[in-house]
């Protein structure tokens, strides 16, 4: 609570701001669930992963909330970077179009024009992905555009200046809700798409105040799955626009991602491995051991 957070313990967080992604955070965030655990986490807003990392290297945030392959660019370059959670399970970015395209499936996308965040970001990997596996080539048969994230990729949907665009919630569920728009695609593959890391050394050397923080997580993500209604008020402090309705719709599509004990699985770190490799970030893979601790979270009773 305000009053009460000047006296305890800071942990900075670093996260992208604009989308559900890291909705335990979000929540605990926005409900006091850090202050009740003893803890203060300051919230650091960053529009992408490099800008927030460099961040993290540099020192001026603790922990970053992100995809796990920036744990693997850091380690590659010999940072000690680690996860000590995951929160989301998952590519989070589904394509979307308005009901009127005919395009139903990737394997109609030849010709078409695709909107991502950013190039070479998380929208992007899952777009290619997708076309890929579509048995479409992203470089020739298709044109993918980067226009940001929200609002602006909305604008370009509603003017047809692309045939579809990779959104997160709660932009899906505002826009599918009413029946104007559909979702053409949701890559369902395991990813360590959200995680928590720091480097070791702060968690080494401020590990109360980390565990309290891995602490009131983990209650909030038992919580949030236990009465989903509960999410509702925190997470519209972040999106005053949506509706309690479309709010707790899009909490509910977004729950199943949220892995048991938000420990991190090799079942959704193997494949950002992969990808990351196949990009050319990395040359060698990293073993699971050397980039996630889990113990900390383990050590919580």
């Amino acid at each position: 609570m305000p009053g009460e957070s000047a006296d305890l313990p800071t942990v900075r967080v670093g996260l992208i701001c604009g989308g559900m992604t890291p909705m335990v955070a979000q929540v605990a965030l926005n409900d006091g669930s850090f202050e009740k655990a003893g803890v203060h986490v300051e919230k650091d807003c960053f529009t992408g992963g490099p800008q927030a990392v460099q961040a993290l290297v540099g020192k001026s945030i603790d922990a970053f909330i992100g995809s796990y392959d920036h744990v693997l660019r850091q380690r590659a370059r010999s940072i000690d970077v680690k996860v000590y959670a995951e929160l989301y399970n998952g590519y989070s970015y589904e394509l979307i179009a308005k009901s009127s395209v005919a395009m139903t499936s990737l394997a109609q996308a030849k010709g078409q024009t695709f909107a991502v965040t950013a190039a070479g970001a998380l929208s992007d990997d899952a777009l290619r992905l997708g076309l890929t596996a579509a048995g479409l080539n992203p470089d020739r048969d298709v044109t993918i555009v980067a226009t940001g994230s929200g609002a602006p990729m909305v604008a370009a949907l509603d003017t047809d200046r692309v045939a579809a665009g990779m959104l997160a919630e709660p932009t899906i569920t505002q826009l599918t809700d009413g029946g104007k728009y559909k979702v053409v695609f949701d890559p369902t593959q395991p990813f360590a798409g959200n995680v928590i890391m720091a480097q070791t050394a702060f968690v080494a050397a401020n590990r109360p105040a980390f565990v309290a923080m891995l602490r009131a997580l983990r209650t909030t993500a038992a919580r949030i799955a236990s009465d989903p209604q509960s999410a509702v008020e925190p997470m519209r402090k972040d999106f005053p626009a949506v509706s309690p309705a479309v709010m707790l719709a899009a909490i509910k599509r977004t729950i199943p991602h949220v892995p048991k004990g938000l420990l991190a699985d090799r079942r959704s770190t193997d494949p950002v491995v992969a990808a990351t490799l196949k990009k050319g970030d990395i040359t060698t893979a990293i073993p699971f051991e050397a980039a996630v601790d889990n113990s900390v979270l383990e050590s919580i009773r």
